[in-house]
């Protein structure tokens, strides 16, 4: 009989955003697959490590709190030999370098997933991170490891050659017809982290501009983050207070996609964004700024409305435009559903990462 292929993903746990959920995801489905025999070796103890020993999975902590880059490289590798696995998978930048410097030395294959990429705010932070980026894509390509970009654009802008960086978008659990709730009342909603990134001021200005002339509608955003002081002080600037409900971070956002009419992204930047596969998943239409990988999941079929305009006007109109034509939104979210059921299944997602695995371990 065939051994499993050993795969250990390594992951930093210090918080929750998109890296970490789409590892989740990965885990929940490669744990029930007999191909692979799956671990896991994280920096900090945390959500996901938890969901993986809930999982049954192989859990190794080993924190950097109280380690230099050293004797985290030693204590990392020591528990990786333990492991032996075949495969090592990384999904952030310090957990990329040590997966790099350990693979010449225990033997495994480095697999790395790009998530995004969130410029910094100062010129001395972009030209650390510019410098840094070099520095990790010449150890990537010198232990020939296989990087995965969540979207072409973010592999065209990371710049790798095609034959070490291949695209498989993120993926996520697609309930069936009857568990996708309608859409009620008139409210916009948004998901995510309070991160500059995101640009919540454009948001919040074009429903302030949106409520003026739409008695009933409202705003619900579900997150937390380094931004949100700021969002709460723009939400009474702006006199939108008694219209606008700010949840604080919350494990599962999907328990409020039945109350929204309307999913909204009005980000800088973005991969493929998993708030925004699981809103169009739940049948939600959705109104996003077309960056990064975003127009990738409208795709031919036009599956979300995009918006090429930087303007709280040009955001008002587009929120206005769809919350007064209900017909409109619910073609545009039968699409969506059936785009993300298509194309960005947790499944499909899971199949092409195990082929990956297959093909970097025995290459053709």
């Amino acid at each position: 009989m065939k051994e499993p292929l050993r795969v250990c993903h390594l992951v930093s746990d210090d918080g929750w955003g998109g890296a970490e959920a789409v590892t989740a995801g990965l885990l929940g489905e490669q744990v029930s697959d007999p191909d692979l025999r799956v671990g896991i070796v994280s920096l900090n103890p945390g959500r996901l490590t938890d969901l993986a020993r809930e999982l049954g999975i192989t859990t190794y902590v080993v924190p950097e709190e109280d380690r230099g880059f050293l004797a985290l490289w030693r204590d990392v590798g020591r528990v990786l030999g333990q492991l032996n696995p075949d495969i090592v998978h990384s999904h952030r930048y310090k957990e990329n370098t040590l997966n790099y410097l350990l693979s010449r030395r225990l033997g495994h294959r480095p697999v790395v997933t790009l998530h995004g990429d969130e410029p910094p705010n100062s010129f001395r932070l972009r030209l650390r991170r510019n410098i840094w980026r070099k520095i990790a894509k010449w150890m990537a390509l010198r232990v020939d490891a296989q990087l995965v970009a969540v979207s072409e654009d973010l592999r065209t802008v990371l710049d790798y050659p095609v034959t070490h960086c291949r695209v498989i978008p993120n993926g996520v659990r697609v309930p069936p017809p009857e568990e996708a709730p309608p859409s009620k009342g008139r409210i916009v909603g948004w998901v995510g982290r309070m991160v500059q990134i995101k640009d919540l001021p454009l948001l919040l200005q074009a429903f302030a501009e949106v409520a003026r002339h739409q008695d009933e509608c409202e705003l619900l955003l579900i997150g937390d983050g380094p931004e949100r002081n700021m969002v709460e002080r723009l939400i009474e600037t702006l006199g939108i207070r008694d219209r606008t409900t700010v949840t604080g971070f919350v494990e599962d956002p999907s328990i409020y996609f039945s109350r929204m009419s309307l999913f909204t992204l009005t980000s800088l930047h973005e991969g493929v964004p998993l708030a925004l596969l699981e809103a169009m998943a739940n049948g939600i239409p959705c109104l996003c700024a077309a960056v990064g990988g975003i127009p990738d999941v409208a795709g031919e079929q036009h599956a979300l409305e995009l918006v090429e305009e930087r303007t709280a006007a040009a955001w008002a109109g587009a929120i206005t435009e769809l919350l007064r034509d209900p017909q409109r939104a619910r073609e545009l979210a039968e699409r969506g559903r059936e785009r993300v059921a298509n194309s960005f299944s947790l499944r499909s997602s899971a199949s092409r990462y195990k082929s990956l695995y297959l093909e970097t371990v025995v290459p053709e």
